[in-house]
């Protein structure tokens, strides 16, 4: 018998929704027919982005980091005692990253007395060995947002591909992977929470509400695991006491009452496994969140622009960026502008040009006169010139920022498509909640010490995946529109140059730089 299909003429396939057990409709996209290469794609994207980790790694040298993490597993691993939170510059940091680094230096290096020195091979190897744990963090981090962007948008393929490639390719977490510090793991954990509770909200029946439990026990105890990590763990955290009230706007009492009972769950099972290292802040220095720079003395305060009156919290610079592609006097003191470089090229130049022998040579008799005070120091290592960099790093610098425009716009639109497409699921509370804590992360940082050092990109990537999957679901909602053939068209050929010029950029890198960065041997022998 023929079905009769006449009463969904002229309805686009996007129409249709999948039902979710509080009655309303999850998150997703049409059903097409995908081919077994197409089914591969992302799984390739996958591929390419470890191996795009895993490569910068290798040639980045081990104290290319933000800040010393190792002064404090030295501690660990020399004197067997977790040091005070003044006692070093990350002392204050929660500890699970630190006790995992001590354990895994002890099992690379085959030495029981080491000479802690690079010239000691043994030790190299075991430094190098902690900096896989950012690697393979990062690695975790892009499996975790391809798991939940198959949750989000189970059905398109394609959708799914172009936000995997902006995660695996954006600039900021592939740098961030190759560091010795504790945000490659902090990322990994808040990915699996954020992949966890949305698995927790997306129950289809009321009879699987042990198989939900599992879920939110799991989203307590990644939690848990990122505020032991680093303090911007407590995204999650938040993220979880602010689904409390978005919980009653769901009309099914079941599902409310299943909901609240999971995030309860997860949020005692958060507060009694993760709350000692703030607990012990608390009673050593009086704050639960101490820093850094309210424990220790530092040079913050002659840092431009110098305060948050001078700080622009309404601009972005662009085309300034685009003249200018590393930390500038033009640029330095606009919030968006540094935000948006940090996250797509190497605007603090602690991988490229703090490397580059021309560049240092430039900067030492900057640093080195001390006829000048520092705010004049720090304004002259902000006008520097273009014809002492590389061409090609240059070049990649500017299209980097051209090309990363496109994916951040799309990130609002998807907002707004989730939105639409909300019905009564916690999915878009979910990730615009997500959203917004963690760019209030760099801002808060930046409102307390209102300098440059403070407005770190990396405090931003805990929404890696969503961001992707806003631009996903960008990509779903455009060309599921009346002219969607060509904007997908012109959208996917966008994200195939992205990879290009990534992977041109980080293979060029690695060949200017092989061996021991000139920064370090000129200027920070003991690093």
């Amino acid at each position: 018998m023929r079905r009769n299909d006449t009463g969904n003429r002229g309805r686009r396939s996007s129409d249709f929704a999948t039902p979710s057990s509080s009655g309303g409709v999850m998150l997703s996209l049409p059903t097409h027919r995908q081919s077994r290469v197409v089914r591969w794609i992302p799984l390739l994207i996958l591929i390419a982005g470890t191996v795009i980790r895993i490569g910068h790694a290798h040639f980045t040298d081990v104290r290319n980091v933000h800040d010393d993490h190792f002064h404090v597993i030295r501690i660990i691993l020399e004197q067997h005692r977790w040091p005070q939170p003044d006692e070093g510059w990350q002392t204050y940091q929660p500890p699970l990253y630190h006790l995992l680094g001590a354990a895994v230096y002890k099992v690379a290096n085959h030495q029981p007395e080491p000479t802690m020195s690079l010239d000691n091979p043994s030790h190299l190897r075991a430094r190098k060995a902690i900096q896989y744990i950012s690697v393979v963090a990062g690695c975790g981090t892009l499996a975790m947002v391809l798991l939940t962007l198959r949750l989000i948008l189970p059905r398109r393929i394609d959708a799914q591909a172009i936000g995997l490639v902006f995660a695996a390719f954006l600039p900021r977490h592939i740098y961030m992977s190759a560091m010795s510090t504790n945000d490659s793991l902090t990322y990994f954990w808040i990915s699996l929470g954020l992949y966890s509770l949305l698995r927790a909200v997306n129950n289809k029946s009321e009879n699987q509400s042990k198989r939900e439990t599992s879920w939110w026990i799991v989203v307590g105890m990644s939690t848990a695991l990122a505020l032991w990590t680093k303090q911007y763990g407590l995204v999650l955290l938040a993220l979880l006491l602010v689904l409390v009230p978005f919980l009653w706007l769901n009309k099914s009492v079941a599902a409310r009452r299943t909901h609240l009972r999971g995030t309860i769950i997860a949020i005692v099972i958060a507060l009694l496994l993760g709350s000692w290292p703030y607990i012990r802040s608390y009673q050593l220095t009086g704050n639960p969140v101490a820093g850094n720079y309210t424990l220790r003395p530092h040079t913050m305060n002659d840092q431009l622009p110098g305060s948050i009156a001078k700080t622009s919290f309404f601009s972005l610079r662009f085309t300034r960026l685009i003249k200018h592609p590393w930390r500038h006097l033009d640029t330095v003191d606009s919030w968006w502008t540094q935000l948006y470089a940090r996250l797509w090229f190497d605007y603090d130049t602690s991988i490229t040009l703090f490397q580059y022998r021309p560049w240092v040579e430039y900067l030492l008799p900057i640093w080195q006169d001390r006829t000048i005070d520092a705010t004049e120091r720090e304004r002259r290592q902000m006008i520097w010139p273009t014809d002492i960099t590389p061409p090609s790093l240059l070049l990649q610098g500017r299209s980097l920022y051209i090309v990363g425009i496109l994916p951040i716009l799309l990130i609002p639109i998807g907002l707004v498509f989730i939105w639409c497409k909300r019905g009564t699921t916690l999915q878009p509370y979910i990730l615009t909640c997500m959203l917004v804590l963690s760019v209030a992360i760099p801002l808060f940082q930046t409102v307390r010490q209102p300098f440059r050092s403070s407005m770190k990109a990396a405090f931003l990537l805990p929404a890696l995946g969503v961001m992707a999957i806003l631009v996903a679901a960008a990509f779903q909602g455009l060309t599921d529109r009346r002219f969607g053939k060509p904007i997908g068209w012109i959208l996917a050929t966008w994200f195939v140059v992205v990879p290009l010029i990534v992977c041109w950029h980080f293979v060029d890198v690695s060949l200017y730089f092989p061996g021991i960065p000139e920064y370090f041997t000129a200027l920070r022998p003991d690093f």
